[in-house]
């Protein structure tokens, strides 16, 4: 190489190399890789109309900013399937801790497969260099937004907590904790809780992981979440989601409706984890208790549940133990 300035840019990407090489932790010095990639990679170009998000899918409105992440309704070009895009806000886009949580929340929730819980299409790449999770798109309200203008009789929230309960079996099968069972994270398709659908694994966990250094630490729902998970570093346990969604009934149902599910409640807001129900299969089996015109009804979603959690793990043939 003749040219001086030619050869100090390789100087330059030699010593760049050398620095990304000495970093000692594996993944933050594959994000920092795939940081410098992007910004090699991206055309310096400005187009002048809407560009296409990985060349398939048109941005149509925001559905939700947060501090750190944003959530987009974007519509596929070729065959018109409307899809929730969630990624980080643009000015945090190049934030190493933000892109290891959004990359972790996609390994977690690819692994879980059931009708309750919200399904990841893909991660993507986009122009900018930010990851991103392709999601299916409800129109529905979340459970906080119903709880605001009425609350679940006790039929209600039977079928609610029959149909999380199927979610969380499917979640804890997987290998994983939810972390954030809440009325914010739980959508109601036309308003029905037979048909509710458990979304956001951002603060999910494998079992029996504790959080990685302070990523997630702090990080839960305020009236939701268990005694032990608000203690930093506490590992993840399935009864911690099982207090959580004894938590949301809880909140959701009328006044009328607590002695009917009081043999629920009464099992799953146990402050010590080892007093509560074991797993989210044991929870159905408790609904059967739970209101004797329901008892039919109950006993069906178990055995049906137990079917699917059959299913889900014959076709999965994976054994997980951290990521």
């Amino acid at each position: 190489m003749t040219d001086p300035a030619l050869a100090r840019v390789a100087d330059r990407l030699a010593a760049l190399r050398d620095a990304i090489d000495q970093v000692s932790d594996g993944v933050d010095r594959a994000i920092i890789r795939d940081g410098v990639r992007d910004v090699l990679d991206r055309d310096a170009a400005t187009p002048t109309d809407a560009p296409l998000i990985a060349n398939s899918f048109t941005g149509l409105e925001r559905l939700h900013r947060g501090a750190s992440f944003e959530i987009l309704l974007v519509r596929q070009r070729d065959l018109g399937t409307l899809y929730a895009l969630k990624t980080l806000c643009p000015e945090r886009g190049s934030a190493p801790l933000l892109r290891r949580l959004l990359l972790d929340e996609a390994r977690h929730q690819e692994r879980v497969r059931h009708p309750a819980c919200l399904a990841l299409r893909a991660a993507l790449r986009l122009a900018d260099g930010r990851p991103a999770l392709l999601l299916d798109y409800v129109d529905a309200p979340t459970l906080a937004t119903v709880l605001r203008e009425r609350h679940l009789g006790s039929v209600e929230c039977i079928a609610l907590a029959l149909r999380l309960a199927a979610a969380l079996e499917a979640v804890h099968a997987a290998g994983l904790i939810h972390g954030d069972v809440s009325p914010a994270n739980v959508l109601l398709p036309g308003g029905r809780a037979e048909a509710a659908i458990l979304l956001d694994f951002g603060l999910a966990r494998c079992i029996g992981a504790r959080p990685h250094e302070a990523d997630l630490e702090q990080a839960w729902t305020p009236g939701f979440a268990a005694p032990e998970a608000r203690s930093p570093g506490a590992p993840a346990d399935v009864t911690s989601d099982l207090f959580s969604l004894g938590r949301l009934l809880a909140v959701a149902c009328v006044p009328d409706a607590r002695a009917e599910l009081e043999p629920l409640l009464g099992s799953l807001l146990q402050t010590n984890p080892s007093d509560r129900p074991q797993s989210a299969r044991e929870t159905i089996g408790l609904l059967a208790t739970c209101g004797a015109k329901d008892t039919t009804h109950a006993k069906t979603a178990a055995t049906s549940s137990n079917e699917s959690v059959s299913r889900l793990m014959k076709s999965s043939g994976r054994v997980i133990s951290r990521l």
